[in-house]
């Protein structure tokens, strides 16, 4: 062999050795990106309250968004009760449905759905019922073509903090409305709103109550009418010689759409006294003219009074009275005036 064609293959041989940088491992190629489902958002539009938007492709139906607002008082739809508790708000949905079809179409809470998802991403679901605008009668019936119908429902949502966006969709599927409801949603007022929230979006568990009016609890509504020092005794409800009866008379108020009863259990009112010491009524809810049990059964609408006894020593004063049911929120009503 040639000497000199040898010697030009041996340099092209080590060309690419010298070339490459052995501290530098060779690239590899990625793998491909495994596909995955259920990452993209559902097809929708981003809608504005007011304006009409057709849902559904099988009995399509037209959806107007009126109103949104944040309330804790109970809603009533037929005669189901939907009461916020402690922790909790209603978001009520106003709204117009309108049949935009050549036949009748059937319309009930199943025919559209509504998400409200909150400041942690969480999503809450409509409470399953839909009632008139006005009267609050549940609402299952055929929209004649043309017809439009006001309702609305309601979503139980967290009490503290906005609730950033509404999904509307219909069952049959099809695209969605997404609502932004920070700057349209009716804000809590006083005294339910928190005043460290500038959006009014988050409603107290504790609220400074006045004597004289009446404040939504669960199904009832409640008013702390007059406060009084007693001896005692209370019929059979006596005190010890260091003790007496701070004594509260109370309204109640049936506020739901069906007769409920009530006794002893139903109310869970706590008294706090000057030493900053909590005292339960112990059972003694008493009638207003009779020194015994209070206990019955009211009609929608239908009121009440009875009173609460609470055995405290007499070298104390009451200061504060929370009236509430178990798991609502509470009034705390100054007492401290009592005579």
């Amino acid at each position: 062999m040639n000497h000199k064609n040898c010697f030009c293959a041996l340099l092209l041989m080590a060309i690419p050795a010298l070339a490459a940088d052995p501290k530098k491992p060779p690239a590899k190629t990625p793998p491909a990106k495994p596909p995955t489902k259920g990452t993209t958002q559902m097809a929708g539009a981003e809608a504005v309250i007011g304006t009409a938007y057709t849902l559904g492709k099988i009995g399509a139906i037209n959806f107007t968004l009126d109103s949104a607002e944040f309330r804790v008082e109970r809603v009533n739809i037929g005669e189901e009760t939907d009461a916020p508790k402690a922790d909790e708000k209603l978001l009520v949905l106003n709204y117009t449905v309108h049949n935009p079809n050549k036949e009748l179409l059937q319309y009930d809470w199943g025919t559209l759905k509504f998400t409200a998802v909150d400041v942690q991403n969480v999503n809450h679901e409509s409470v399953g019922r839909v009632a008139r605008i006005g009267t609050g009668e549940s609402v299952s019936l055929e929209l004649k073509p043309g017809q439009k119908l006001g309702v609305f429902t309601a979503v139980v949502v967290p009490a503290k903090g906005v609730v950033p966006k509404l999904i509307v969709q219909h069952p049959e599927g099809g695209p969605v409305l997404r609502y932004d409801l920070r700057k349209v949603v009716k804000a809590l007022v006083a005294p339910f709103a928190d005043s460290a929230d500038a959006a009014g979006a988050t409603a107290k568990n504790e609220v400074v109550a006045e004597v004289g009016k009446f404040y939504p609890l669960l199904k009832w509504d409640i008013k702390l009418a007059s406060a009084a020092y007693v001896a005692g005794p209370l019929g059979e409800h006596e005190v010890a010689e260091d003790q007496r009866f701070f004594v509260a008379t109370v309204a109640l108020k049936n506020a739901s759409s069906l007769t409920i009863s009530y006794d002893t259990a139903t109310f869970a009112p706590i008294l706090i006294a000057s030493d900053d010491e909590k005292s339960e009524h112990g059972g003694r809810m008493l009638k207003t003219a009779r020194n015994e049990y209070a206990g019955g059964e009211l009609k929608p609408g239908q009121e009440y009074t009875a009173r609460f006894a609470f055995a405290i020593p007499k070298n104390v004063t009451a200061k504060t009275l929370q009236l509430l049911e178990p798991e609502s929120r509470v009034y705390s009503f100054d007492v401290s005036a009592t005579k």
